[in-house]
């Protein structure tokens, strides 16, 4: 924690509604889309380390993992409500 007075009692950021210096300015920081190109990289990357779990698996251990059903459709239940929540925010 900072010692620094001049970023006031909240941090860096915060405002004070009853000083009159505080009123108008913008909080520090800010929150931005993702881009297109961002969500296409870790798409490839998952694709390719995913293709590669089996060869690897095969060579270090002579079996192939198996995968039963409770975990893909866990993953689609919890893609499927992360997907309800940023769309209803």
């Amino acid at each position: 924690m900072s010692r620094d007075p001049s970023l006031g009692p909240g941090g860096p950021g915060h405002q004070d509604p009853e000083d009159p210096d505080d009123r108008g300015r913008d909080p520090v920081g800010h929150v931005r889309t993702t881009s297109a190109g961002a969500v296409v990289g870790f798409a490839l990357a998952g694709l390719v380390l995913g293709r590669l779990v089996r060869p690897v698996s095969l060579r270090i251990s002579g079996t192939a993992p198996t995968v039963s059903w409770l975990p893909v459709f866990a993953l689609l239940f919890c893609a499927a409500f992360v997907g309800w929540v940023a769309w209803s925010t």
